[in-house]
């Protein structure tokens, strides 16, 4: 599966949608160097999706996968590379048994994404500069790196107004989260195992957009 790494538009309900993709965080994931901040303790690599009963209450654990992984670019040879391993994340998510889902997190931190020269590339648009960039997404800085590249800082906000919620389906290892507030659709790679949730895979397919990072996220199911 090939993923496009976009960066958000500048208003809360884009922050949201990152902050979807964070909570439902993704794929590739291998082995890396455990980060030292707390709450983003990296738990080794996610497994493969197995499904299984996600129903019930979830509290985020740990992070699981890589830290520092490449994402592909819309039209480019060359991919993206992002780091996360300064992103903390605390929070829960709940699934109900009629269908219904709802996370509550507090994302912290920074994610920053290093763009090859000539691939300025975000929400299908490639821009001419690096500096043009950082003037069109939001809330993040951009400096010239080298070789030309372009290395943009998200920075994320202490809290996000607000809970996520929506419904959920599974299929087979696949769970499928429809969001009511925010608008926009993931879909996720899982795996349940006793009191533990992994998560794989996500993607952000509102308006035609997808956004990716190569780690994956461990809950502790609650009582």
């Amino acid at each position: 599966m090939r993923l496009t790494l976009l960066l958000p538009r500048r208003d809360a309900f884009a922050m949201k949608r990152v902050a979807l993709a964070l909570i439902l965080l993704v794929t590739a994931c291998s082995e890396s160097n455990a980060p030292s901040t707390p709450g983003a303790v990296n738990s080794g690599p996610c497994g493969a999706p197995c499904g299984g009963d996600i129903v019930g209450k979830w509290e985020f654990s740990s992070y699981c996968g890589s830290d520092v992984y490449e994402a592909p670019l819309a039209g480019c040879a060359e991919p993206a590379i992002v780091d996360r391993s300064r992103l903390v994340g605390v929070g829960t998510e709940e699934y109900g048994d009629d269908g219904t889902y709802s996370a509550s997190m507090t994302m912290s931190g920074v994610v920053r994404t290093t763009y090859p020269a000539g691939c300025l590339t975000s929400g299908g648009i490639t821009y001419a500069s690096c500096e043009q960039l950082a003037a069109a997404v939001s809330p993040t800085s951009c400096v010239v790196a080298a070789a030309g590249a372009c290395e943009c800082t998200i920075q994320m906000p202490p809290a996000l107004p607000g809970t996520i919620m929506g419904t959920y389906r599974t299929d087979g290892n696949v769970l499928t989260v429809q969001l009511t507030s925010p608008s926009g659709v993931s879909q996720i790679g899982y795996c349940v195992q006793g009191d533990q949730l992994t998560q794989g895979v996500a993607m952000d397919t509102d308006a035609g957009t997808a956004l990716a990072i190569s780690t994956g996220s461990v809950f502790k199911r609650l009582p």
